[in-house]
C-alpha cells in the first residue's frame, strides 16, 4: 500500500475515471465537488478543508476557454 494521499477537487467523468485509476493503483484518495456526478457516488468524499489537510497531492481541474478571432 502506498502512503501518499491524493485529493481531487472537482471535475467531470474523465476525472472520476482518473480517481478510480489512482485508487486501483493502491493510493488512498478523497474527492470533493463531485456531488452532481452519479459516477462518483462510490468514491470517498470529504469536505474541502479536510481534503486539503489530509492530502499529500491535490489535483484541481480548471477549465480554460479559448476564443478564436477571425
Amino acid at each position: 500500500m502506498n502512503n501518499k494521499v491524493f485529493g481531487i477537487i472537482g471535475g467531470d467523468k474523465r476525472i472520476v475515471y482518473l480517481a478510480k485509476s489512482i485508487i486501483k493503483d493502491g493510493y488512498p484518495l478523497y474527492i470533493c465537488g463531485f456531488d452532481l456526478l452519479s459516477e462518483a457516488s462510490n468514491l470517498p468524499e470529504l469536505p474541502l478543508n479536510t481534503l486539503i489537510e489530509l492530502s499529500d497531492n491535490i489535483i484541481f481541474v480548471a477549465s480554460v476557454g479559448v476564443t478564436r478571432r477571425s
